[in-house]
Parts: C-alpha cells; sequence; structure tokens
C-alpha cells in the first residue's frame, strides 16, 4: 500500500506542475494559444480564445483543487477527462489536417503527422488521464507527504515581506 500512495503523491504533484504550467502559459500567451487553436481547425475560430481562455481557467483551477487536495475525486475525474479530451481533439486535428500540433504551452507549432507521434500524443493523453484517476480513487492523502509539504512550503514565506504569513500589526509594518 505504501508504495500506491508514493505514487499517488508523485501523481498529484505532477497535476499540479502539468496543469500550472500548461494553464500559465496559455494564460501569458493567449494570443498565440487562440491563433494556434484556429490553425487547427477544428474548433470554429469565433469560438478559439474562449476556448484557450476556458482551458486556461479549467487548467489552473484543476492544479488549485489538486494541491489544496480538496475534492479529490471530482478534481482527479475532471483532470482526467480533461487529459482524454485532449487526445481526442489531437485525433481530431490529425484527421481534419494530417499534422500534429501543439498549442498546449501557450505556443503554435503543426507538424506532420506520423504514426510514432499520433501514437505517443495518445499514449501521453491516457498516461495523464489514468494519473487523474489514480488522484481521484487511490489511497487517502499521507498528511505528511511530499505535496502536503510542497503547497505548505510556497504558502508559508512571502519574499517581500519578513513576516511571512503574519498580518501587520502597524503602518510601520507595511512599510518593508
Amino acid at each position: 500500500m505504501m508504495p500506491l500512495i508514493i505514487l499517488r503523491e508523485a501523481v498529484g504533484c505532477y497535476l499540479v506542475l502539468t496543469l500550472t504550467a500548461t494553464g500559465l502559459a496559455k494564460a501569458k500567451s493567449w494570443r498565440t494559444a487562440s491563433l494556434g487553436i484556429t490553425r487547427e481547425r477544428v474548433i470554429p475560430r469565433r469560438l478559439a480564445l474562449p476556448v484557450a481562455l476556458t482551458l486556461c481557467a479549467a487548467e489552473v483551477g484543476l492544479a488549485l483543487l489538486v494541491a489544496g487536495q480538496k475534492f479529490e475525486e471530482a478534481a482527479g475525474i475532471s483532470a482526467a477527462a480533461l487529459f482524454l479530451a485532449f487526445a481526442v481533439y489531437k485525433a481530431a486535428v490529425v484527421i481534419k489536417t494530417g499534422k500534429d500540433s501543439c498549442s498546449c504551452t501557450g505556443t503554435s507549432t503543426m507538424f506532420k503527422a506520423t504514426r510514432p507521434s499520433i501514437v505517443a500524443s495518445f499514449v501521453s493523453s491516457v498516461i495523464q488521464g489514468a494519473g487523474g484517476l489514480l488522484w481521484a480513487f487511490g489511497p487517502p492523502p499521507d498528511p505528511r507527504s511530499g505535496l502536503v509539504l510542497l503547497t505548505s512550503i510556497a504558502a508559508l514565506h512571502n519574499p517581500g515581506c519578513s513576516r511571512g504569513l503574519k498580518p501587520p500589526v502597524s503602518s510601520s509594518d507595511l512599510a518593508m
């Protein structure tokens, strides 16, 4: 049981990092991400920007739910569904254009689809989806786990304030 707990916690960290990185990249480069979606010709042009922004919000929101270990089943199932939807979407792009593409990080690249690239893309999405299901239905989190430690360390100290999370006592404390 302990190896499964460790694997589940590693998957949680992976989900947080992957979803945050791709969500924030789309937020930073929303024009490029929506242009990439338009070039892939699966989603109508008028919906490309709303889809890119919705994906950004969904990815960051799921990362926050996983990091906070809240609504684990819903977050894990939603992450699994998102990754499997990416697999279906990428298959639709290949069928429609004959090209493989990636606009997941806010960039837009298209290249000739080859059997190995299609299989690799599909398998990676399925593995990521399985990770989401492991997060949803795996053994309960250990409060001493690395994921809890990771989120705790990130929240403990604000580098711009020597008081960390302690609120200022007086107005002079605000001028740090």
